[in-house]
């Protein structure tokens, strides 16, 4: 049966990798196979401020070949402060008096 690996990957203009994902290292599910549609949901990602593309592709089940590749056809632009980190995620901090 036909069973595709599916990839996003998301890169800064700078060529700084900040995130790859693909469907054969994903939740542990049911490889994906057979007709449809395949979609993919991330909770969140939290970049910093700046420009970004999405490449995606999709591979044969051993990556010996690609099927459909879109190289940088998909920019992002992230708004924000000046970045100081890839990653911006939200934080919390808390103070415990009294503890080491």
């Amino acid at each position: 049966m036909f069973s595709p690996i599916f990839q996003v990957f998301l890169f800064r203009e700078d060529g700084l990798v900040c995130y790859d994902m693909s469907s054969a290292f994903g939740d542990g599910g049911e490889p994906l196979a057979g007709t449809g549609v395949v979609s993919c949901q991330i909770e969140r990602v939290d970049l910093s401020a700046g420009r970004y593309f999405v490449d995606v592709g999709v591979y044969a089940s051993d990556w010996s070949r690609a099927y459909d590749y879109h190289a940088k056809a998909y920019p992002l632009l992230v708004r924000g402060g000046a970045p100081s980190a890839v990653l911006n995620p939200p934080q919390h901090w808390w103070h415990h008096p009294g503890q080491p």
